[in-house]
């Protein structure tokens, strides 16, 4: 008989749900039972009642019931992880929770979807287009403070629009944001950065734990 896992994702906003296709790949990676399924929800914070985080989460597990539940937070500064971490870690204490994992992009979710030049034609509608993207290294893409206004930069670039297609395209470059993380292949080049390696090791943690207890 199969069994179903759930995971639940709170984001700070409606577009953090971009955020699904890394839980999802790394979930991909986790060598699981071949009865054991799971089932991805999503909700944001600024569409959830609740004065508080504390209050926040407890909502957010009324409406999308789960075995685990992956907190988002964006670090804002390159130096803030541990005071964001530290900040869910108190929010979580003293309230009925399922396990939890900690999901904080340095400064910007979309910091994590910038080095995929296929993915970010493909996202603006181009995937054979051969216009030049000037996108960050790899190795300095956490200390951009302007991480999504810069993928939005390489969208438009990449998107090889003017006039009138250029303002259609502006309309539409919140969800292409999010299309760019559906489009990555592959996010084993997060593993570099201690900010996914502390995500990947407790989402790998709390679902090992779920199986103990099936």
């Amino acid at each position: 008989m199969s069994s179903l896992l759930r995971v639940t994702l709170l984001g700070d906003g409606p577009t953090d749900r971009a955020l699904q296709f890394v839980i999802e790949w790394a979930i991909n990676q986790i060598d699981l039972p071949s009865t054991l399924n799971y089932l991805i929800s999503f909700g944001s914070r600024n569409r959830i009642s609740g004065n508080n985080l504390s209050e926040q989460l407890q909502e957010i597990i009324r409406l999308f019931p789960c075995e685990i539940l992956c907190i988002h937070r964006d670090s804002e500064q390159a130096d803030l992880w541990d005071v964001r971490a530290t900040e869910i870690d108190r929010a979580c204490d003293g309230i009925d929770l399922p396990n939890t994992v900690k999901i904080i992009p340095v400064r910007m979710t979309e910091s994590w979807f910038l080095s995929d030049t296929q993915a970010i034609r493909a996202a603006a509608g181009k995937p054979n287009g051969t216009a030049r993207l000037s996108r960050p290294n790899l190795n300095r893409i956490e200390n951009l403070a302007r991480a999504k206004e810069r993928l939005e930069e390489l969208l438009r670039d990449a998107s090889e629009s003017n006039g009138r297609r250029r303002k259609k395209f502006n309309k539409e470059i919140v969800w292409r944001r999010v299309r760019v993380a559906e489009m990555i292949e592959d996010f084993s080049y997060l593993r570099q950065f201690n900010a996914y390696q502390h995500f990947e090791q407790e989402l790998v943690q709390s679902i090992k734990e779920h199986i103990e207890l099936a």
